[in-house]
């Protein structure tokens, strides 16, 4: 899978796979769009790792470590203005992992 897939709609994919992949619990609620992935717990470093690899996998980007901040990993919809924010501006990964 790759960046090359643009009616691919972010929102889904992202909650999607922090519902099957990320969520520590399924006692957790499942997340939504504006669900705090750090204040709910969801997400910790580990899980944060596996998130941005899959993100730069899917999408096609490079998601270097300065952008891993709360501000751009805090809540499905700030992932995905993220993800769009690199896909307008061009920011694809070189593909060397």
């Amino acid at each position: 899978m790759t960046g090359d897939t643009p009616d691919v709609n972010p929102e889904s994919v992202v909650t999607d796979f922090i519902n099957r992949e990320v969520r520590p619990r399924t006692d957790v609620p499942p997340v939504e769009s504006d669900t705090s992935l750090i204040e709910t717990g969801v997400i910790d470093s580990l899980s944060m790792l596996k998130l941005v690899m899959f993100i730069e996998e899917k999408f096609g980007i490079a998601v270097p470590p300065e952008d891993v901040i709360p501000s751009n990993f805090e809540t499905v919809r700030r992932i995905c203005g993220y993800i769009r924010s690199k896909e307008a501006h061009g920011s694809r990964s070189t593909g060397t992992k």
